[in-house]
């Protein structure tokens, strides 16, 4: 009896430890790693301020989603892992917010439109970083028309106008190198933090 029950635990010993491995590499290569900041009075602020403040939360949201990360804040041996930072870059994404008719609208006695800047269509934009971080894309959402919010007035009575939305974006790029217990440097993650810097909007004759 004692022999079986040696083998039965010995065997699930076995047959836990392949399981246990690739689910460490599932974890390490289906990590969430984009990420998008807000950050308060951002128009205050310099490009400068901005990153720094960029590189902070980087560096917390990676403690958060990339295990033993955190580690790198002690003095130990490999394995390791290390974060290089690119330049930043601020691009314009721009596009038509949501809930509006696809030939705009007139508005017959004045008025305008009331923007949202909730939801609403997705507008991309490839961005260009030199290597290591090559093209990177960004999407950003465009808000919708509604009932309240940020009034846009339309220019005049005669023509149809649907609301555009342009919003600047800070771009950080970043590449997470790990290490392993034999001296291998490997590219763990390749990815980006962005934060949304000013939205506008107007109404544009369609």
């Amino acid at each position: 009896m004692k022999k079986k029950i040696f083998i039965t635990v010995l065997l699930c010993l076995f047959s836990i430890s392949p399981i246990s491995l690739r689910a460490n590499e599932l974890e390490r290569n289906t990590v969430e790693s984009d990420h998008e900041i807000v950050i308060e009075n951002v128009d205050e602020l310099s490009d400068a301020e901005i990153d720094r403040i960029m590189k902070k939360e980087t560096e917390k949201y990676l403690e958060r989603v990339v295990p033993g990360y955190a580690d790198e804040k002690k003095v130990r041996a490999r394995p390791t892992y290390e974060t290089v930072y690119g330049t930043a870059k601020t691009v314009t994404i721009g596009g038509y917010a949501g809930n509006q008719p696809a030939g705009g609208r007139r508005f017959n006695t004045g008025g305008g439109f009331w923007f949202s800047d909730s939801g609403g269509p997705t507008a991309s934009l490839n961005v260009s970083f030199p290597a290591p971080y090559d093209l990177i894309s960004v999407s950003v959402t465009l808000g919708s028309v509604g009932s309240s919010g940020v009034f846009v007035l339309a220019p005049d009575t005669t023509h149809y106008f649907k609301l555009y939305v342009s919003k600047k974006v800070r771009v950080q790029p970043y590449v997470v190198y790990y290490t392993n217990s034999q001296g291998k440097k490997t590219v763990w993650l390749r990815s980006k933090t962005t934060t949304v810097t000013k939205v506008d909007q107007y109404a544009k004759q369609v």
